[in-house]
């Protein structure tokens, strides 16, 4: 097996970086890269045609093009779903431009000292694997400049965060979502409905109103829930009554799926929920209550907040920054979900 390399100090910052919902950081995206240079798209990473400009600030397709790469490394992604990938993803870029306007307002960008000390943890890293910077760099198809800012991000948003997140917070959010993070598992079953060809949208719409119906019939006692699962689901748990076992909160089950049912009680059945797979009717069969504390889960809370903070930031702010679309690139119309494709 084929092993890669990755720098202690990059897997740091890919964990600062990273967040759910997700800011997929174009340095975090360009390690992935890195670990394989001949699977680097060598095509994309001279693409320095602007797709964006947030507070005049321009976003390239390259950057687009890696963190796709990053996230679909060694996937086949359908040819329908790409438009769309890559509009989230730029969506992404563009949200955290808007981030990094606030933090210089507010003075908490890095200092140039912050980066050369990053920088330097970085190369030592290298050293110590018998790499060298420049060879990084020609992997990741980026430049020191790049690779500064990307440092630069990451060091300013842990200066946000010191000052907004504290052992009180962590502990109160831990409380109010206990079950979420407690080490609780579900028992769930449920109906699939599947469209016919992925990214329809239209078919998707469809298919909630089946599950509307579906779900209003169960609960008019004209139906059981194994009966529809039997009759509608175009899952392979149909055969078992749509059963799919117990599972937790995070790591198993695609995340509308797992946070749908974390939201449910026993017995309860779900509105319907759109997932990668298709619509989902969600029931909770069985609770086994988890035994874990607040402390023990810091990293997992951490980085909810730590989203929610980002979310909340940008939300605010987003208003306040011009951003502009080239219209060289996939995006979602601001505002919406509606697709604009480059003619």
């Amino acid at each position: 097996m084929r092993t890669h390399f990755v720098p202690v100090r990059a897997r740091r910052a890919i964990a600062v970086w990273l967040l759910p919902a997700c800011i997929l950081g174009f340095f975090a995206a360009t390690i992935a890269l890195a670990a394989d240079p001949t699977e680097t798209p060598s095509h994309a990473l001279h693409r320095d045609t602007v797709v964006a400009t947030v507070g005049g600030k321009a976003i390239q397709e390259r950057q687009v093009e890696l963190m796709f790469a990053a996230a679909t490394h060694g996937q086949v992604v359908p040819p329908e779903a790409i438009p769309r990938m890559r509009a989230a993803i730029l969506l992404q870029l563009v949200d955290r431009q808007i981030a990094e306007s606030y933090l210089d307002q507010a003075k908490l960008t890095a200092t140039p000292e912050e980066i050369d000390a990053e920088v330097t943890h970085l190369k030592t890293e290298l050293d110590h694997a018998k790499k060298t910077l420049t060879e990084y760099l020609a992997r990741t198809g980026q430049s020191e400049t790049m690779l500064r800012s990307e440092i630069g991000w990451g060091v300013s948003w842990k200066k946000f965060l010191k000052q907004q997140v504290t052992d009180e917070a962590l502990e109160a959010y831990f409380k109010a979502h206990q079950r979420d993070f407690d080490g609780t598992e579900l028992r769930v079953s449920h109906i699939l409905l599947r469209p016919t060809v992925a990214g329809d949208d239209s078919a998707v719409a469809t298919l909630v109103k089946e599950a509307e119906q579906i779900r209003k019939q169960i609960q008019a006692g004209e139906i059981t829930f194994e009966a529809a699962a039997e009759k509608y689901s175009a899952g392979p748990s149909r055969h078992r009554g749509g059963d799919l076992g117990f599972i937790p909160r995070h790591g198993l089950m695609v995340e509308p799926f797992a946070r749908a049912a974390f939201a449910l009680d026993k017995d309860q059945i779900s509105p319907p929920v759109a997932s990668v797979f298709g619509i989902h009717l969600i029931r909770v069969t069985d609770i086994k209550p988890g035994d874990k504390k607040w402390t023990d889960v810091r990293d997992a809370l951490q980085a909810v907040i730590d989203a929610r903070l980002f979310e909340q930031l940008v939300g605010r702010q987003r208003d306040k920054v011009s951003v502009q679309y080239s219209g060289n690139a996939p995006y979602f119309k601001p505002g919406t979900t509606e697709l604009v494709v480059p003619k």
